[in-house]
């Protein structure tokens, strides 16, 4: 699910770990994002593609950049910025024209800097989303977009026929990342978060992947 929202003149930590993401460690991880991205980026890109992006891009979780090196083939006049808490993580960042090891909760930027702000896969993993967002939202130009790319648990990964001993393992994977201040339901609740951020315009556009249209190997990856 992508929320996309307009600021207008009216108006750190958290469950993420890449080094115990998946079995492999850090790289395997890294090649996880990468696997997701050609997943996923081409359902995504028209989504963005209908905005109208603007120059100065600010990707807040860049991660190993595997999305980053996809915004850079689709804005090629855009100046990309990457920011990611993780120093490992975003060394293998090279797309970006800017890179920054921070807390997306306090970043070093002046009000007003860019056109659009984008939270890919973030804020579920965020233990305080609002500052994160309020944050998002002092960044951005009078105009600027916001587009919070994320999931609903209850939406992913479904299967038809239904595999029922796999019911378990979702729960205890939402269970875990809810200890760590983590929410794999948060995409139900962003329009009302947006908006109590000050965002304006809110909006929802839903995409998805599916075995019907790629490969299911291409799925076991991420």
């Amino acid at each position: 699910m992508t929320e996309i929202a307009d600021r207008q003149d009216v108006l750190g930590s958290g469950s993420y770990d890449p080094s115990t993401t998946t079995g492999g460690g850090f790289a395997a991880e890294c090649r996880r994002l990468e696997a997701q991205a050609d997943l996923t980026f081409e359902s995504e890109l028209p989504i963005l593609q209908s905005l109208e992006a603007g120059r100065l891009f600010l990707e807040i979780g860049a991660g190993c950049g595997a999305v980053t090196r996809r915004l850079r083939e689709a804005f090629p006049q855009a100046i990309l910025y990457a920011v990611d808490i993780n120093p490992d993580l975003l060394a293998q960042c090279a797309a970006a024209d800017v890179r920054l090891v921070a807390d997306a909760g306090h970043l070093p930027y002046e009000d007003n800097t860019f056109d659009t702000v984008l939270l890919r896969y973030v804020v579920q993993h965020l233990d305080n989303p609002a500052q994160v967002l309020s944050e998002a939202w002092r960044l951005l130009k009078p105009g600027g977009r916001i587009i919070v790319t994320d999931v609903d648990d209850q939406l992913w990964g479904m299967a038809q026929p239904q595999y029922p001993e796999l019911v378990p393992i979702h729960r205890q994977l939402a269970v875990s990342q809810a200890d760590r201040g983590g929410d794999r339901t948060i995409a139900r609740k962003l329009t009302r978060m947006l908006r109590a951020g000050r965002f304006t315009e809110v909006g929802m556009t839903v995409f998805s992947t599916t075995v019907h249209q790629d490969n299911l190997d291409r799925f076991w990856a991420i």
